[in-house]
C-alpha cells in the first residue's frame, strides 16, 4: 500500500511546526522586570523614563517613547523568555 505524498508532506509539516513552536516557560515577574529593563537600555534613548510593570508574564510599559523606537522595543520585549504579552501604554513623541 502506497501512502500518498500529500499525506506524508502534511505529517512532516505538522511535526516540524509542533517541534519548533516556542514553548512558554514561566519566569518570575521580578526577573522579567530586570530583563526588560536591560533590553530597554540598548533600545531607547531614555530607558529610565519608562516604567515597567509585570504580572504573570504580561509586561506593561508606561512613559514617553520616541516613535522610531516603539516597534523595535515591543518586538524585543516579546522575544524575552517568559513574556506572554506586551501592553504598551506609552506616550509616543516624534
Amino acid at each position: 500500500m502506497r501512502i500518498p505524498f500529500v499525506v506524508v508532506a502534511a505529517a512532516a509539516g505538522s511535526l516540524l511546526y509542533f517541534s519548533t513552536r516556542r514553548k512558554f516557560q514561566p519566569v518570575e515577574d521580578d526577573t522579567l522586570i530586570v530583563q526588560a529593563r536591560a533590553a530597554l537600555e540598548g533600545l531607547v534613548q531614555h530607558p529610565g523614563s519608562i516604567d515597567i510593570q509585570v504580572q504573570d508574564g504580561r509586561v506593561t510599559l508606561h512613559g514617553p517613547i520616541a516613535e522610531a523606537e516603539l516597534k523595535q522595543t515591543i518586538r524585543a520585549l516579546r522575544k524575552l523568555p517568559g513574556v506572554r504579552r506586551v501592553i504598551p501604554q506609552l506616550t509616543v513623541h516624534h
